[in-house]
């Protein structure tokens, strides 16, 4: 046995004697105690927001979620010092009939890693994808948008929990297309180390929704908006926001 391999076994003995752990939910920075030469570190970048219909970028898609690791060891030295920036969940901007999807925020662990955060589109970092809608197609007729697609579905399930349930679509007669009179619901955000956010249910232009787009857990992706069928009025039926993404998070074991 050379050198090195006995030093990382004296190492290996130090960490079952002198133990710990440091749970971080905004941007900090962590110590290693003395004595300390492996941390073991569970951690997530922010998800993003989900999006609407008119977000051509991420339509009625459920939130893309933030990269994951869990109990993944680096080495250390006692009295190193790590900042630890956490990322921030997506949130959407604009209102009624313009809420467009914004990404989450890397969670950054010194130069150990760094965590890439939910996009708010289609394609993703690494993280697990938000729904999206199957079949998508668009139709503009001067300032109104129709959007038919033939499902939704729910976001991708991580290791750690489950990706958010799709929300419930509903059809309309008399709308003046085939777009007009199909109004699919929310797609599911993404899972990280939390769940992912559910997709809001559809809306007909005659009540509200059964069930709004909820946010997602830590690094999840949130759930998006529900679309419309038939002759929707903002200023009645509003559509509810789509779910926030879910923050970033990290936690060090010694």
């Amino acid at each position: 046995m050379g050198y090195p391999d006995v030093a990382w076994g004296i190492n290996e003995l130090r960490d079952t004697f002198y133990g710990g752990v440091q749970e971080f939910l905004n941007t900090g920075s962590f110590t290693v105690p003395d004595n300390v030469y492996k941390i073991y570190v569970t951690a997530c970048a922010a998800g993003a927001s989900g999006g609407e219909l008119s977000d051509f970028a991420n339509p009625m898609c459920g939130g893309n979620a933030g990269e994951f690791i869990v109990r993944k060891p680096f080495m250390v030295n006692p009295g190193q010092v790590i900042p630890i920036t956490i990322g921030i969940g997506g949130v959407a901007t604009g209102d009624y009939e313009s809420y467009k999807s914004s990404p989450g925020g890397n969670t950054v662990i010194g130069s150990l890693i760094t965590l890439k955060g939910g996009t708010n589109t289609i394609a993703n970092n690494g993280g697990c994808r938000g729904g999206i809608p199957f079949n998508y197609a668009q139709e503009i007729t001067n300032t109104i948008i129709y959007v038919g697609v033939s499902a939704v579905s729910n976001g991708m399930n991580s290791s750690m929990a489950s990706g958010g349930r799709a929300g419930t679509s509903c059809t309309y007669t008399g709308g003046s297309s085939t777009y007009d009179n199909n109004a699919p619901g929310g797609c599911g955000g993404g899972a990280s180390l939390g769940h992912g956010g559910d997709g809001g249910d559809s809306v007909t232009g005659s009540g509200s929704p059964k069930r709004n787009p909820t946010n997602g857990g830590l690094g999840a992706g949130g759930g998006g908006c529900g679309s419309y069928a038939g002759h929707y009025d903002s200023s009645t039926d509003p559509l509810t926001k789509p779910g926030n993404g879910g923050k970033g998070y990290c936690l060090i074991e010694w």
